[in-house]
This record gives structure tokens, C-alpha cells and sequence, in this order.
């Protein structure tokens, strides 16, 4: 074997050429048209068999107003997943413990992004002491958050562009508060 080729690290074998490392960061300016894309292509690709076209148009129309898409992720200054200069997913956690968006790229389905990215909203919300995560969430999502343990408080129907969308609020108590009367209590 040629030397060039030899592991000199052993922990090194733990990297295989076709793996390659996601990172996760807060969003910066100038990242709105990437974003805008990953999600329009999500909504349109993913949740194809869950909504009729007339919805999906609704959701997130060819068409948008640049000046408000880029107040809005200013706003909500989501986490974005990069892996090789390429934004993959994004999502936010608002003060209120609310999550307002959650896309994951078409093409990274299934590649552990999203449980990036729900591990990073679970790590700030504890950090910023919220209690409870809720969120509007698609059908087709419905199964991932229930994974990670938000239940449905209701279904609902919300109207965009005069069509009707079916959603979920789902919810989540991180218990923070109980932790917190506890430990209040231990020091009375």
C-alpha cells in the first residue's frame, strides 16, 4: 500500500471519504435568496403528497416580495445547516418558545439535518429557560415533531391567499419551570 494511502491516525478511519461535516450557524444577511429557494423547494418537493398544488402555490407561491421574505428571517434570525458551502436546512426558536419555520433541502431527507436542527432549538430554548415549544405544523411533519415529543394540542385550517391549509399546533413542556421550583424550594 502506498504510503500516501496508509491511516496515520487510527481515529481517522472514522472519517470515510463520502461523509462529509454539517455545520450549523446563525443565518447571515445575504443568505435570504438561498433560503428562500430551500424553502420553496421543500414546501413544493416534500409535502407534494400532503397538499394539492392550489396549496402548495398558496404556501409559497413562484413569486414573492423580497423586501418583506428578508425582514422576516431578519426577524426571526434562524440556525441554517451548511455542509460544504451549501445551506441544507433552517430553522428558528422565537423567544416565545414558538417555532415558525423548519425546512430541511429536498435532497436531504433523511440525513439527520432536521435532528440537527431540533437539537440546537431543544439546547437554546433550555439555555434561554423556555418552558414549553409549540409550532403550526404541516402534515407531512407531523411525524417528526411527534418523534421528538410535541403532541397535537388541535388541528386547524389556516387560510393563505384564500385557501385553506390543514396544520397542527403541536406543543412540547420541557419541564424547565418544575426543575426550576425544585431547585427554589432545595434553597428556601
Amino acid at each position: 500500500m502506498p504510503a500516501s494511502c496508509r491511516l496515520r491516525n487510527p481515529a481517522s478511519s472514522l472519517l470515510l471519504p463520502w461523509v462529509t461535516v454539517m455545520q450549523i450557524r446563525r443565518f447571515k444577511p445575504g443568505e435570504e435568496m438561498d433560503l428562500w429557494h430551500l424553502f420553496h423547494d421543500a414546501v413544493h418537493h416534500i409535502n407534494a403528497a400532503d397538499y394539492t398544488s392550489e396549496q402548495l402555490n398558496a404556501w409559497s407561491p413562484d413569486q414573492i416580495d423580497i423586501g418583506k421574505w428578508r425582514a422576516s428571517l431578519r426577524n426571526i434570525s434562524p440556525f441554517v445547516v451548511e455542509q460544504e458551502r451549501q445551506l441544507i436546512g433552517y430553522a428558528d426558536v422565537q423567544p416565545s418558545g414558538y417555532v415558525d419555520h423548519f425546512y430541511v433541502h429536498h435532497l436531504w431527507q433523511r440525513r439527520r439535518v432536521g435532528t440537527l436542527l431540533m437539537q440546537i432549538i431543544l439546547e437554546v430554548a433550555k439555555q434561554d429557560a423556555i418552558d414549553n415549544l409549540f409550532a403550526d405544523v404541516s402534515v407531512t411533519a407531523k411525524p417528526f415533531f411527534e418523534s421528538w415529543g410535541f403532541a397535537v394540542e388541535k388541528e386547524q385550517y389556516v387560510q393563505i391567499h384564500k385557501v385553506a391549509l390543514k396544520n397542527y399546533r403541536m406543543a412540547k413542556s420541557l419541564g424547565l419551570r418544575t426543575d426550576r421550583t425544585a431547585i427554589s424550594r432545595n434553597h428556601v
